[in-house]
């Protein structure tokens, strides 16, 4: 099995994302040549019996995050809700 890992470029929000081989040769000037280009790492290395499956498994992963980061943002606007709730609540106790 071989590890993969995944770059995205921050200066492009959307961009591509690309991957390298680990166990290529020239896997360190490959990832230092798109850092250099502005490209970031992209999650954790995903060991993986082929290239394919790596692009399977990270796509599933970004899809996960994506929906755990839409989960929190609704769970953030409920409890503001909640808050601004219980305040007006107490701003009538006080006669406000």
């Amino acid at each position: 099995m071989a590890k993969y890992q995944f770059f995205r470029n921050a200066d492009q929000p959307g961009s591509t994302v690309l991957y390298l081989c680990t166990d290529s040769s020239d896997f360190l000037m490959q990832k230092d040549g798109l850092l250099a280009q502005g490209y970031e790492v992209e999650g954790d290395m995903i060991v993986a019996a082929s290239a394919e499956a790596a692009i399977a498994q990270f796509r599933h992963g970004a899809a996960g995050a994506a929906l755990d980061a839409s989960r929190g943002y609704a769970m953030v606007g409920a409890l503001q809700a909640v808050v601004g709730l219980a305040g007006s609540a107490l701003d009538r106790m006080r006669g406000r």
